[in-house]
């Protein structure tokens, strides 16, 4: 997001946000972000963001940056969202939902095509 904000920041007001869903949809509605990417790149950050506040609440651990790998413990954030996963349907959405933003992101921001 950054990087749109960066080259087209100077043509876009909208785009001047410290607000990173504010900033994708002012992407989409400049015409700079499709809106199906848009939808994936905001799905993968409010996850984030919300394990990250899990991971904060439960405090057992002092880096809030790293998924917990065991189950159990994912299936600790889980309550604490009220996402009525287990941690193993947990672990499996934040794998699918990462993979396609991070297919999204190296599409849009880098260049990459997977096809090529």
């Amino acid at each position: 997001m950054q990087r749109l904000q960066l080259e087209h920041g100077h043509a876009y007001p909208a785009l001047r946000t410290t607000r990173t869903l504010e900033g994708l949809e002012a992407a989409t509605a400049q015409g700079l972000l499709d809106a199906a990417d848009e939808a994936v790149l905001a799905e993968a950050w409010r996850l984030a963001t919300d394990l990250r506040g899990a991971i904060a609440l439960r405090g057992k651990t002092r880096d809030k940056d790293v998924l917990p790998g065991d189950t159990r413990e994912l299936g600790v954030l889980g309550e604490i969202l009220s996402l009525r996963l287990s941690g193993a349907q947990l672990a499996d959405r934040y794998g699918r939902v990462t993979r396609r933003s991070r297919a999204v992101t190296e599409r849009v921001f880098f260049g990459w095509d997977p096809e090529q």
